[in-house]
């Protein structure tokens, strides 16, 4: 597996930087068709398939399955990045129409920083706007068409979901990594929104965070995913925005001191000095060099040990993910009830039952466990390594029980 990864990072060098695959060490010309089929499903597991269609272009298989299997996918990706570019243009005029004031987060905002934004791939649409707004664009949105999916059961929820045009929309009150009791930070991202500049891909308008903002989303989203799982797709997101807007000049003016103020510095500059080791990174960016080369490799073999959003752990990452957010039962059960909510839907539509989420969502996890034939001994080893995962986020400069401060 482990070259496998290594000819994945020679691809992205290339496709994101033009550095030549054979510095991996490893000549294209004599990779075989069972090679190429484990480097496709890598790179569809990590939701990075598109960067790579000129790569292999240039060195397809023999077997045409495969040939064409990688061509279906990516021209499947890339219409639907059309398609949601398309629906988001549709939201942003209702939005500006009805004096919304908004800004896209992830997304869109992100594909802008590569140099073909159409080649990074998009599951839905964020978007955020400040809490005076929220009651009034969610009504907005429900006279116009979109059908609230998933709602909000208290202030301390952070967004609303509506599906239309088959895609997810999501309606945010506040980031969800920042909690409902930081001012601090809901007034930094609201004032954001008063700053909001216009991002374009191609003719298509979008208001977005200012720089700074922007990036502190992305490596908020980076943090907010890591215990479960996160791929690559989130961390080429940073890499990009490191690259065009992160030199050392910008790092001591601007954003030393904003992600020291959240606690984030050091996992910034591992997760930089990461992707310089890596990923393609240009060498003059330097700010990041104090990181610990060897807690930077073992950040990236965990990401690719469970792929874009834990996919590749399936239930078992799920397991330990509750373990890791912290050993203390009553937060586990916190836990629970945090997702219970989330996902049953009779505690959604009947108040009466909220307090019971908890329940609902332990027994749901039990049943799927049972249905993977998951014995203790494994439940027991499933708890071990949530415990090593916590002293991992903690190697990374971050709270393994909470993902950012919850008060100021």
């Amino acid at each position: 597996m482990e070259r496998i990864n290594e000819i994945v990072y020679g691809i992205l060098r290339e496709s994101l930087f033009g550095e030549p695959f054979d510095n991996c060490g490893i000549n294209a010309d004599e990779l075989d068709d069972a090679t190429l089929a484990s480097v496709f499903s890598e790179l569809q597991l990590q939701t990075v398939l598109c960067f790579a269609d000129k790569w292999f272009m240039a060195h397809q298989p023999q077997d045409e399955r495969i040939a064409k299997k990688w061509s279906c996918l990516s021209r499947d990706y890339q219409i639907r990045v059309l398609y949601i570019l398309s629906a988001q243009k549709k939201l942003v005029e209702l939005l500006d129409e009805n004096g919304i004031e908004f800004v896209i987060i992830k997304g869109a905002a992100a594909s802008i920083l590569y140099k073909d934004p159409f080649l990074r791939l998009m599951g839905d649409i964020d978007f955020l706007v400040k809490r005076k707004d929220f009651d009034r664009t969610a009504a907005l949105l429900e006279a116009n068409g979109f059908e609230l999916d998933q709602k909000d059961l208290s202030n301390i929820a952070h967004h609303n979901e509506y599906r239309k045009y088959g895609i997810t929309f999501e309606l945010h009150r506040r980031l969800p990594i920042v909690d409902g009791k930081n001012e601090r930070l809901l007034k930094l991202f609201e004032k954001g929104i008063d700053e909001r500049i216009d991002g374009y891909i191609e003719w298509l308008r979008f208001p977005m965070l200012p720089h700074e903002l922007n990036g502190m989303v992305l490596l908020f989203h980076i943090n907010q995913h890591l215990r479960e799982g996160l791929g690559l797709r989130q961390i080429l997101d940073w890499m990009m925005f490191v690259d065009r807007h992160i030199d050392d000049a910008a790092w001591e003016q601007t954003y030393s001191e904003l992600f020291e103020s959240v606690g984030m510095s050091k996992f910034a500059m591992i997760v930089t000095q990461m992707c310089k080791r890596h990923l393609g990174l240009r060498k003059d960016i330097t700010w990041c060099s104090e990181a610990d080369p060897s807690v930077c490799d073992s950040f990236l073999n965990y990401i690719m040990e469970r792929g874009n959003f834990g996919v590749k752990k399936g239930e078992e990452g799920h397991v330990s993910a509750v373990f890791l957010r912290s050993s203390n039962p009553f937060k586990i059960l916190a836990r629970l009830q945090q997702k219970g909510l989330a996902s049953w839907g009779a505690a959604k539509k009947h108040a009466v039952l909220r307090p019971f989420a908890w329940i609902h969502e332990f027994n749901e996890t039990r049943k799927q466990l049972k249905s993977k034939n998951i014995s203790v001994s494994k439940m027991n080893s499933l708890k071990a390594e949530g415990v090593r995962r916590r002293e991992f986020i903690e190697s990374l400069g971050l709270d393994a029980d909470r993902i950012i401060y919850d008060t100021d």
